[in-house]
């Protein structure tokens, strides 16, 4: 009776240790649920349903403010966020119409930051992103500016249309207006409104309450190229306008013009893809020679990254770069390091497919299986009895011992966040989201129960080192991967072509698809690499 009575303790006590652990374990994911479900801006898990919030994919304009010196202000096409310098955390982040064409260009002043596209002008405050104005244009809008105001003013905007008028809008309402168009405007070190008219192209210092006129300089000369149908891009800084003249498939002409009326024709420029030029407030970077100032790019592994898509300077050694890979990098200090980056290429992706990630074997599984293979070997004769019952209860006291002395190792890996366990999500899979990103050179990987990126490699490298570009001016025009199952392995098969009309195959090796490679401050794509192409 008492060995009974001691028997059955020990089955209840296991009982009550398998239903707690679970238990514990359950509401320990739930407090980490609520846990990451407070970084709003960036990623939500709840109940095993996530979402993964990013600053647009392809960053088109970076700014920073003298009154929010913490945050800096990105733009992608139809997204404006501000992002802490700190640590790189989405602040606020508002979502643009796109009815009227994309948002490009920030513009910020005290606490107000500003977009435009052609038909519509936001202004949000710096601090909340809440929206303060909103303007919606007659006419197509060529450029509109903030003008500097007293502390506690309503912010000032000055407005160009293609139509031919200008206005000014002030405190909800509209001011002074004349009959003529601006083709960009800028503001200079003493809070001047300076104004680029168009052709012929004379240059302006605007009174920004009555819009009257003071000639800098007459009729500049800006470019030779007469060519109808190459496209315009102005870029005001705090000291000179930068104008680029382009078709779509490289720089025809790019000229600076400063405030005080110098023109300087930029002749390196000519013939290089418009992505190729970098433009800051002191220099103009031709291609990679922008990697040489400062050593700017020597912290930053190229051959993962890729090359320099664009860069933003915000102050005195201090850079926001997007990579190739989309990667969004804060560069900042004497050292000019990486000081933390976003994978912007998660909101850039456009083909998706799942990889179901395999049982990891268990060592107490296959014990019990070589226990039970065991017993099947022993025949039904009746002298093999005994060794039945001694092979069982030396299993069982075997197992029993082992729980026991493992239940402190079972405990914290049932609490711990273990960065490498891949857990399964609310329908019971244990699946990896691997994903292509528009660009055609990006692959991803996202843990299918919260969304979190265990993996990235850009294909940048391997495009290069087997010759798929026919020339610079070239492109991969389209990609499509696959997961091929191949003795009891899967390989990533990811076949590109070229504008030109190239392709190429290419299969990644699968060692390590499921290893995590990706930390808050970078993702490494040693664990894929190139097996084969053809």
């Amino acid at each position: 009776n008492m060995n009974r009575t001691f028997w059955i303790c020990v089955v209840l006590g296991l009982l009550l240790l398998g239903i707690a652990l679970p238990a514990v374990a359950h509401q320990d994911s739930g407090k980490q649920g609520s846990k990451a479900a407070k970084f709003v801006d960036e990623k939500e898990v709840e109940s095993n349903r996530w979402t993964v919030k990013t600053l647009g994919g392809i960053v088109y304009d970076v700014k920073s403010s003298d009154a929010h010196p913490g945050l800096m202000f990105t733009m992608s096409q139809f997204i404006l966020s501000a992002v802490s310098k700190a640590n790189g955390r989405i602040v606020w982040r508002r979502e643009l119409p796109g009815d009227h064409g994309c948002f490009e260009r920030i513009d910020v002043n005290g606490d107000s930051v500003m977009v435009h596209s052609k038909k519509d002008v936001l202004v949000f405050s710096c601090k909340t992103g809440d929206l303060q104005t909103s303007i919606n244009s007659v006419g197509s809008i060529t450029d509109a500016q903030l003008v500097p105001q007293g502390p506690r003013q309503p912010p000032t905007i000055v407005i160009s249309e293609k139509e031919g008028t200008t206005y000014v809008y002030k405190g909800g309402k509209k001011g002074a207006s004349v009959n003529n168009t601006y083709v960009a405007f800028g503001v200079n070190s003493s809070g001047e409104l300076i104004a680029l008219s168009q052709k012929p192209y004379n240059l302006y210092k605007l009174d920004s309450e009555l819009l009257s006129e003071t000639l800098i300089k007459a009729k500049l000369n800006i470019s030779s190229e007469e060519d109808s149908s190459l496209k315009q891009w102005i870029k005001p800084n705090s000291n000179q306008f930068f104008i680029m003249r382009y078709n779509a498939a490289e720089i025809r002409s790019l000229t600076t013009v400063s405030f005080d009326g110098k023109v300087n024709s930029v002749k390196a420029a000519t013939g290089l893809p418009k992505s190729g030029v970098y433009i800051s407030d002191t220099i103009v970077g031709i291609n990679s020679d922008l990697r040489a100032v400062n050593g700017l790019m020597q912290n930053l592994n190229t051959d993962d990254l890729g090359e320099i898509l664009r860069a933003f300077p915000l102050g005195d050694k201090e850079f926001a770069i997007q990579m190739e890979d989309l990667s969004f990098h804060y560069i900042t200090g004497e050292q000019l390091t990486s000081k933390w980056k976003k994978n912007e290429a998660l909101g850039y992706i456009n083909q998706f497919k799942f990889f179901e990630i395999s049982e990891v074997i268990n060592p107490r599984r296959v014990a019990f299986h070589h226990y039970m293979d065991s017993l099947e070997s022993m025949d039904g004769n009746i002298f093999n009895i005994p060794m039945k019952i001694v092979t069982r209860l030396t299993h069982h006291f075997s197992s029993l011992f082992n729980f026991l002395v493992n239940i402190p190792d079972l405990v914290k890996e049932k609490l711990r966040d273990n960065e490498n366990a891949f857990e399964k999500d609310e329908f019971g899979f244990k699946k990896l989201l691997i994903g292509m990103t528009k660009t055609h050179n990006t692959l991803l990987a996202l843990q299918s129960n919260n969304g979190d990126l265990v993996w990235s490699l850009h294909l940048g490298k391997i495009i290069s080192s087997i010759g798929l570009l026919a020339s610079p001016k070239d492109k991969v025009a389209f990609s499509s991967f696959h997961l091929l199952e191949k003795g009891g392995a899967t390989e990533i098969v990811v076949v590109l072509s070229t504008q030109a009309g190239n392709s190429a195959v290419i299969v990644l090796d699968n060692d390590k698809l499921v290893q995590r490679h990706h930390d808050q401050q970078r993702s490494r794509s040693d664990g894929m690499s190139c097996r084969e192409t053809c």
